[in-house]
């Protein structure tokens, strides 16, 4: 069973358990917090804050699962997630000041604050990290004295020698099919794909450069890589080219 299956369902449970206002135990730093502090929220409206958050981010692994291509929306679905969560629990799941009963102690409230401030800005340090990925990673390609090396952002490289390569050709019209393993950011793809023309395949790409180079080696494998534009793209091309013939 598919990791993405499983993370999805398991999202999917627990955001049915804490919209029915229930599993607040769950939920980091509420479950720790001191009963002063606890009082100045409404713990069945922080489980629903925290229920559709949940919904959400199982909704991006089920796009995860449905076609692994759309990395980038799901990490874009998480982000949308995590603010639900915040804004949800910092903003409308406070108690109005006369709502609450017991005493809040100084000592407390500065002690929440500082937690609360260091929550914050360990959680924008996470979704710059994890939106930094979006538009992460480049495509190198090394034309060597005996062969062509291709390496791209969290994907395997690829060594060829230019005596093992059968053909080789520039192509605009690649579809990718789906992608088996690796990664898939707005800027690069990289990594393990397969689709009906090329069956299993390496895929080192720019996205905004449809022109690629499709290279096939003698045991009927392929590697598909371009450049950051179609220039620099040729200008590799021809290099192969060139150590080929």
């Amino acid at each position: 069973m598919r990791i993405e299956l499983i993370t999805g369902l398991l999202f999917l449970a627990l955001s049915i358990l804490f919209l029915l206002g229930k599993g607040s135990f769950l939920i980091a730093g509420y479950n720790t917090s001191s009963k002063a502090e606890k009082a100045k929220y409404d713990e069945k409206k922080i489980c629903r804050y925290a229920g559709i958050a949940m919904l959400i981010a199982s909704i991006g692994q089920f796009v995860l699962l449905w076609n692994k291509n759309l990395m980038w929306l799901t990490l874009l679905v998480s982000f949308i997630a995590v603010a639900v969560a915040i804004v949800g629990t910092n903003f409308f799941s406070k108690k109005k000041v006369e709502d609450i009963n017991e005493e809040i102690k100084p000592d407390d409230n500065n002690a929440s604050k500082i937690v609360k401030i260091g929550s914050l800005v360990f959680t924008l340090i996470i979704l710059a990290g994890a939106g930094g990925l979006l538009f992460a990673g480049d495509v190198n390609v090394s034309v060597g004295k005996n062969a062509v090396e291709v390496n791209a952002f969290m994907a395997a490289g690829s060594t060829v020698k230019y005596t093992d390569i059968e053909e080789v050709y520039l192509s605009d019209d690649v579809h990718y099919g789906s992608r088996v393993g690796g990664f898939g950011g707005l800027k690069i793809s990289s990594g393990n794909f397969e689709n009906d023309e090329y069956g299993r395949y390496k895929l080192y790409v720019y996205n905004d450069n449809d022109t690629l180079i499709v290279l096939k080696t003698n045991e009927d494998k392929y590697i598909v890589f371009n450049q950051s534009s179609q220039k620099n793209t040729e200008k590799v091309y021809e290099s192969i080219l060139e150590k080929v013939s």
